[in-house]
């Protein structure tokens, strides 16, 4: 038997409209009869697959149908975008609206739980009331910080995201339609450009969306508010900083003896280690002749550099 089930817009907005691609899919699994995912309603109100229910109706089909209960609609608007927010193809604009979406609806319950206690606080001690009884502040850090850990984003990520879905509902009031191209990446905007597309007349939005060649809607500079310039007070008293003629360091005429002194001593450490500690049974012909080859280049040179240093050789081991 056919049932018929209401569309609400609120819920219709949450659900995303899937790509060309998987709508052509899904035609033809509707058209051939194949098994689909259930429509999850509320009270007879489409929660999701409305993609499913609209092309059941065009080939006079009967979906599946599964009812969900929940108290209020925002307790339903809530599963709604957390389950939406499962989805591997959102664009990013998407997910972000969505997760506003969600804080917005998260926000409410905390309300109503709080105008509960609230109520019943007052009922046992009026003269007791507090100014922490009244309401809950713009931002709530709390729930902030729960989306964060929920879905592995910090929490100012989070508090960007909401400002980022209220004002994409702004412009929806002021250009209906253009909110779903943006969700769907058909139409790009960054976020720094919001405020900027807010203080826009509706017909220039309309103009720059409508045009064919442009997909990313970018205000033009004269709707950008200027950054304030930080003067500094006149009282502020300046340092003013001498210059002075940099000290050299003294010259050291052995510098460079004692540097190589330096490399000296570690090449001599790592010599004695090599052969105090590696296994040079096992070591390769060739490798061991290529290390008596650069050991003899060094003898060489150390010989050289000791006949120019003047100083007497004590003597070297046998090759």
């Amino acid at each position: 038997m056919f049932r018929l089930l209401l569309s609400d817009t609120t819920f219709r907005a949450l659900n995303i409209p899937i790509s060309p691609e998987a709508r052509k899919e899904l035609d033809r699994k509707i058209q051939k009869n194949e098994p689909t995912d259930p429509v999850i309603s509320w009270k007879g109100y489409i929660l999701t697959g409305y993609e499913i229910d609209d092309l059941c109706l065009k080939y006079h089909r009967s979906p599946a149908i599964r009812e969900m209960f929940f108290p209020r609609k925002t307790d339903a608007t809530a599963w709604l975008c957390r389950k939406q927010l499962k989805r591997s193809d959102l664009y990013w604009a998407g997910r972000a609206w969505l997760i506003s979406r969600l804080y917005e609806s998260l926000r409410e319950i905390a309300k109503r739980k709080k105008a509960k206690d609230e109520f019943q606080y007052r009922q046992f001690s009026p003269s007791l009331q507090t100014e922490e009884c009244q309401g809950l502040p713009q931002e709530s850090a709390s729930i902030l910080k729960l989306l964060g850990t929920e879905y592995n984003l910090h929490k100012e990520t989070i508090r960007r995201y909401v400002q980022f879905g209220r004002k994409l509902d702004k412009l929806e009031e002021k250009v209906p339609g253009i909110r779903v191209r943006i969700l769907t990446g058909s139409l790009t905007v960054m976020m720094t450009h919001m405020s900027a597309l807010l203080k826009m007349p509706a017909e220039q939005i309309e103009k720059i969306a409508g045009s064919g060649h442009i997909h990313q809607l970018v205000p033009p500079p004269e709707y950008y508010t200027p950054v304030p310039q930080h003067r500094k007070p006149a009282s502020e008293k300046s340092i003013k900083v001498e210059p002075a003629i940099k000290k050299m360091p003294e010259f050291d005429p052995d510098a460079d003896v004692n540097g190589l002194r330096y490399t000296v001593s570690a090449w001599r450490n790592a010599i004695a280690r090599t052969a105090l500690q590696a296994d040079l049974r096992r070591a390769t012909p060739a490798g061991k002749n290529s290390l008596k080859q650069e050991l003899r280049k060094l003898i060489f040179d150390t010989d050289n550099l000791c006949r120019i240093l003047d100083i007497p050789q004590e003597g070297r081991p046998n090759d």
